[in-house]
């Protein structure tokens, strides 16, 4: 009897473990997170971001033997006790040109559950949950569904300045008493202001 694996829904996990003296400057990340997001531009190029890129393309290369080529990358801002929807990157009217994995970073975060959303043969709806921290990352097939939740986050938001808070909807008030977000999806998820980065990746023809 033999066996042949035709398909396979993996999720690679693990924290960024950078050489003495390298260690990735999540503080240039969190700042370029927040001028793309509040000025509505692209996420700017910046030797972080490189060597993070660099470190993830390198290590799933030799660790797994996948070529992975950065497709678009962005940061998310996520208001506490928020749920994002179903994230899903596959185009289906555009497979070709799609992404194969996603990968999530954690920039500055705190309470963040991603749950993943998969299907296995005629088992549908199965999920699963991973908690993303600081300088974590997640690479998941683009395939299948991601939702992230975040809860108890105030503190994260904190450093933020008037203006900059006044632009994700929330006042210093509202800040200070928890009162600016309803509880709703997130009590479902396990119990970690998110900044994160997010890329889409295709394997290399």
């Amino acid at each position: 009897m033999q066996k042949k694996v035709l398909s396979e829904i993996a999720l690679y996990y693990g924290d960024v473990t950078m050489p003495k003296d390298w260690d990735i400057d999540r503080n240039k990340l969190e700042k370029d997170i927040l001028s793309s997001w509040i000025q509505n531009i692209e996420f700017p190029f910046s030797r972080t971001w490189d060597m993070l890129n660099t470190y993830m393309r390198d290590h799933i290369g030799l660790e797994y033997g996948i070529n992975l080529i950065n497709k678009n990358s962005w940061g998310d801002i996520y208001k506490p006790n928020q749920t994002s929807k179903p994230l899903l990157d596959v185009d289906p009217v555009d497979l070709r040109n799609s992404p194969d994995f996603t990968l999530l970073y954690g920039v500055n975060v705190k309470d963040c559950n991603v749950r993943v959303h998969y299907e296995d043969n005629r088992r549908k709806g199965r999920s699963w949950d991973i908690t993303l921290t600081n300088n974590k990352f997640i690479n998941t097939l683009t395939s299948i569904f991601e939702k992230i939740a975040i809860n108890r986050t105030r503190q994260a938001l904190a450093f933020l300045s008037d203006n900059e808070l006044e632009a994700m909807g929330i006042t210093r008030t509202s800040l200070d008493t928890g009162d600016f977000y309803n509880y709703k999806e997130v009590a479902n998820f396990p119990t970690k202001k998110i900044s994160k980065i997010k890329s889409t990746k295709a394997k290399a023809a």
